[in-house]
């Protein structure tokens, strides 16, 4: 008898865990290649992309080719060695968020990110897309004249994962010691 209700209280912690998980914004991160075409002005050719963004809930599995995420991004930032882009920068917008597809898993396989800040030399930017008829990543700074430095690479070793929501993490211990707890008792 005490080891069905220490099973069902690890079953009901258990469901809350998950049901809290649930209720949460997630978090997905970008890291590119190298920018193995040029690097110019300040960029370094050992130089990359990095970058997160946030929705509401993950991204559905088998998305098609098209999926504009624009209305759907909660937040982004982005960094490509010189410049980060959040979307809390003054000026800064979004110019393309879409071509997501996901694969059965739900694990992104295909983009077409560009974000931008406007500035008194043109818009600098970073952008990525894969696979596409560039496959191209790369960043733009327009400090002293429209794109001053500048770095490209083919988007072969860009991926995509998706961030653990710290509040998961947080109740999965207690969890877990209550589990540990209640078979000792039993």
């Amino acid at each position: 008898m005490k080891t069905i209700r220490t099973l069902a209280a690890v079953a009901v912690a258990t469901l809350g865990v998950l049901a809290a998980g649930a209720a949460h914004a997630v978090t997905y991160q970008y890291t590119s290649g190298s920018y193995n075409i040029y690097a110019l002005g300040g960029y370094s050719s050992a130089g990359y992309i990095t970058g997160t963004f946030e929705v509401p809930t993950a991204l559905a599995a088998n998305l098609t080719l098209n999926t504009n995420l624009v209305g759907y991004i909660t937040s982004f930032s982005f960094s490509d060695g010189l410049q980060t882009i959040t979307s809390s920068t003054p000026g800064a917008f979004v110019q393309y968020f879409n071509g997501f597809k996901t694969d059965t898993l739900g694990n992104i396989t295909t983009w077409n990110v560009d974000v931008r800040v406007s500035g008194p030399y043109g818009d600098s930017f970073i952008y990525s897309s894969y696979p596409s008829s560039y496959g191209l990543h790369g960043g733009c700074l327009s400090a002293t004249s429209f794109c001053s430095s500048e770095a490209r690479g083919a988007d072969s070793g860009g991926y995509w994962v998706l961030v653990p929501e710290p509040a998961q993490l947080a109740f999965a211990l207690p969890t877990l010691l209550l589990g540990v707890a209640l078979r000792r008792r039993a």
